[in-house]
């Protein structure tokens, strides 16, 4: 079974803060097999979901309602691309969720303009083992997972202390004392424990006033070797009604903005509305 997780590198900027570890889990499952189906329209059995993601309870009322949930976090993440002055194209990552209890499945509708980030890339890509991603515990840890793993070549990175912040919603109350040794200290050691990156560091900067504030904090471990050019998986499937909005995407993917929002966005009834033929 294929448990390869690959992206182009900019969904990393959006901002997923208001999941949980198993949230991250089930998003990333579906990215699995968007990938390796390169269709448009998944399908995944209660019992092979909960193989990829190691779920631990056997209750498929619970499962059931764990799915719901992330689809609900998920439908608030929009992305919004900058394609050119004047002209911005929102989308959602996952069009429509059919959870069938009964027949304990899984049909998911991928929006086409974001099959091309699971597929039609060469470069600029964030690539990592999905069971290992599973196996941490906490959603701080797999937060700084995926953005590690961006740099696994380079073997650094740095960010600031609000960009911390923000990339993994910790609370506003926090100082930067309580968010350390809350949050990012436990996640660091998280990822050392389980063997995620080698001579995993964490070095801290501080501010030239007085106080000697933290501003941020630089990233380091051993880098390892970046992979050769992959071809992608399968030419992903078009869809006619999003074939111009794709084309400008594709296009501007490397020269223009990306902007991520958890704010809900007002959409826009689909005319080719269809559900599989399967369900």
């Amino acid at each position: 079974m294929l448990t390869v997780v690959k992206y182009s590198n900019w969904m990393n900027e959006l901002n997923f803060s208001c999941f949980n570890a198993t949230d991250f889990n089930l998003f990333f499952a579906l990215c699995v097999k968007a990938r390796e189906q390169g269709t448009d329209i998944i399908s995944l059995s209660y019992d092979e979901l909960r193989k990829l993601t190691n779920y631990k309870s056997t209750s498929n009322d619970r499962f059931a309602e764990d799915i719901t949930r992330m689809n609900q976090k998920l439908m608030s993440i929009s992305c919004m691309i900058e394609a050119k002055p004047g002209l911005q194209i929102q989308f959602n990552l996952f069009c429509t969720f059919w959870n069938d209890k009964k027949c304990r499945k899984l049909t998911v509708r991928v929006n086409p303009e974001f099959l091309f980030v699971l597929n039609d890339i060469l470069s600029n890509y964030t690539r990592f083992d999905l069971p290992p991603f599973v196996s941490l515990n906490s959603k701080y840890s797999k937060e700084l997972f995926k953005h590690f793993r961006q740099w696994s070549s380079v073997g650094k990175c740095s960010y600031s202390i609000d960009e911390l912040r923000e990339m993994l919603g910790v609370p506003k109350t926090y100082s930067n004392g309580l968010f350390y040794s809350k949050i990012l200290g436990p996640a660091i050691e998280e990822l050392s424990d389980k063997m995620c990156f080698s001579f995993l560091k964490c070095t801290p900067h501080y501010s030239k006033n007085r106080g000697h504030k933290v501003t941020g904090y630089t990233f380091t471990w051993k880098a390892t070797k970046p992979r050769q050019t992959e071809k992608p998986m399968r030419n992903p499937v078009k869809v006619t009604s999003a074939a111009e909005a794709r084309a400008i995407v594709m296009g501007t993917e490397k020269s223009k903005t990306l902007k991520a929002s958890s704010k809900k966005t007002s959409t826009t009834p689909f005319n080719g509305w269809m559900v599989p033929e399967d369900l």
